[in-house]
């Protein structure tokens, strides 16, 4: 799975979406296409990195790890809502690791 950054520098990013592998690529295009700035993250599921982690995977709730777009971020999830993501970006990060919660926000394409 990837999850789908879009975004502007001055208005910041966001997940736009979160596809399968084959998908990615023709998003981000459209993004791309749209005048956003687009990356596509891979997307680790949350019980690989902690194997006593009970999480509900079930939810559009994204924590992402890392220093900057493009440059060293790690996405975890989907979890069922923004307090048990929450507790895993608590839980889990490095200790000189940031996180930030994200949620899927699916809006409309204008192309």
């Amino acid at each position: 799975m990837k999850a789908i950054f879009v975004g502007t520098l001055a208005g910041g990013f966001g997940i736009k979406s979160v596809v399968e592998d084959e998908a990615a690529e023709a998003v981000v295009v459209a993004c791309l296409a749209n005048g956003q700035l687009a990356e596509a993250l891979d997307v680790d599921d949350p019980l690989d990195m902690d194997k006593h982690a009970e999480v509900d995977e079930a939810g559009l709730h994204f924590i992402v790890y890392g220093k900057g777009l493009g440059n060293g971020f790690t996405v975890y999830g989907p979890f069922a809502d923004n307090e048990i993501a929450m507790e895993f970006g608590e839980e889990n990060r490095g200790e000189d690791e940031e996180w930030e919660l994200f949620e899927v926000n699916e809006q409309p394409s204008n192309g």
